[in-house]
């Protein structure tokens, strides 16, 4: 996430993108806690637990937003990610029980996902390497899919190669 791009980093660029979406960010740092909460720029959160997966850090970061109407979680490494690959799933959402997800070409439903508050508890329950997605299959009736792009993740420094400019 501390990667240079675009005159910023990786998770510069991820945070950008998300506020000017109009959106409160709250980051869930864990390795390079210092370095990532500088480069985000915005309020951070550290989980103490990282190294067991990324539900561990869902949980730490929902248990501060009791106050929200939703949690749009986004993995900090998709410097791609635009505000108009956003718009439709922002535009979608209006009830506090509702799960909007992601589908990309591939088929595959993954982050960005948005949860109403109605999913709060169960996603500050979250331990471990277990995610949001059994949500996805406990709840049926209440997710919309979103038809998104192919977003290229930059999960080392070498994944950058390859990948084409934003």
């Amino acid at each position: 996430m501390l990667v240079p791009w675009h005159g910023s980093t990786v998770i510069g660029t991820v945070v950008k993108t998300l506020k000017e979406c109009g959106l409160e960010v709250l980051v869930v740092t864990g390795r390079d806690h210092e370095q990532v909460s500088e480069a985000s720029g915005v309020e951070t959160v550290f989980n103490p637990d990282y190294e067991s997966g990324l539900g561990s850090s869902i949980a730490c970061g929902s248990r501060l937003c009791d106050d929200a109407d939703g949690i749009l979680i986004v993995l900090g490494d998709v410097p791609y990610l635009l505000p108009e690959d956003l718009t439709p799933m922002l535009a979608a959402f209006s009830i506090r029980d509702q799960i909007i997800v992601s589908r990309y070409p591939n088929g595959r439903l993954a982050p960005p996902v948005l949860f109403g508050a109605a999913y709060l508890s169960d996603l500050q329950g979250l331990s471990g390497d277990q995610g949001a997605k059994y949500l996805l299959d406990k709840h049926p009736d209440k997710v919309t899919e979103i038809d998104m792009r192919r977003l290229p993740d930059i999960d080392y420094p070498d994944d950058i190669a390859g990948t084409s400019d934003r």
